[in-house]
């Protein structure tokens, strides 16, 4: 059966059941707020989510077992392991309206464009366009050592995200088809399941021993360039800094002397005989303040 829940709560608003016969392998949303999921008895059902009620069911989809389904440019893409990967209009008849060659059997779909969708199976990711199926927009041969087990795609549908049996994720750039990152991320078991948040800073990664791991990318703080061009204190620059410079509130430990200087007191003619020893000329200059107090002392 397939579950539709609420992201916020986490109830289960509905339950879609009588349209498989054995387990259901994959479900998303379509534009039309309607559900289709593909299961092992190579079937695919599309479901009134108002309801609850199947809609439409394309029976023997596949030769093999139906992997995984999405949407992509207003059709249906369904891959599995006969190794190809099919377009179904749901509006027409239940003939798929193109087919792709994977090679090998595929495990994962999903669209990285408007019209551009990505398959992975084995140890390669195949990027397609939906109006040509005769080969891949670029194959990224051997992307990970061991089988791929996940695909996301960022906000602005420019990377790709992978994630492998081999627990490595990885970053391909859907403009170049280059890797950007060879080791995003690094677990010791399987990685069954990735996605990114849409602003593009959440990275959420879920294992096979049962690990949802969740990374939040840091925003780099900017720094002010008023303060980068200030000069370290006990530079060079610092002490040829010129007489236009202002120094701000920013810079520490600055002590700014005014003009306003204070002045020594001038020593009395008498101090000054005493400071230099003579005792004689210390003695006239006293007698002539007459002050009995200078004299005695």
């Amino acid at each position: 059966s397939v579950h539709v829940v609420d992201a916020q709560t986490g109830a289960t608003l509905r339950r879609l059941t009588k349209g498989h016969e054995l387990l259901c392998r994959d479900a998303c949303f379509l534009r039309s707020n309607d559900v289709v999921s593909c299961s092992d008895d190579k079937s695919i059902v599309a479901w009134d989510s108002v309801t609850g009620q199947p809609v439409k069911r394309i029976k023997d989809a596949h030769e093999d077992v139906v992997k995984s389904i999405c949407e992509v440019d207003g059709l249906v893409a369904s891959c599995g392991y006969d190794g190809l990967a099919k377009l179904w209009d749901l509006r027409t008849g239940g003939s798929a309206v193109r087919q792709f060659n994977h090679r090998g059997q595929c495990e994962v779909i999903k669209q990285c464009g408007s019209s551009l969708f990505a398959t992975a199976g084995g140890n390669d990711i195949c990027v397609w366009d939906t109006s040509n199926d005769r080969a891949p927009v670029h194959r990224f041969r051997d992307a990970h050592a061991r089988s791929v087990g996940a695909l996301c795609v960022d906000a602005d549908e420019d990377r790709l995200v992978t994630a492998g049996l081999d627990g490595l994720v990885k970053v391909h750039s859907l403009r170049d088809h280059t890797t950007v990152a060879r080791a995003a991320a690094r677990y010791a078991h399987e990685c069954l399941c990735v996605a990114v948040a849409p602003e593009n800073r959440v990275l959420v990664v879920g294992t096979a021993r049962g690990l949802l791991d969740v990374r939040a990318r840091e925003e780099k703080k900017h720094k002010d360039r008023k303060k980068t061009l200030q000069p370290p204190g006990g530079t060079f620059r610092h002490f040829n800094r010129g007489q236009g410079f202002a120094p701000g509130s920013s810079i520490k430990n600055l002590v700014v002397v005014g003009s306003n200087k204070t002045e020594h007191k001038r020593l009395a003619p008498h101090d000054e005989a005493l400071r230099k020893f003579r005792y004689g000329d210390a003695l006239d200059e006293a007698l002539r303040t007459r002050d009995p107090i200078i004299v005695v002392s």
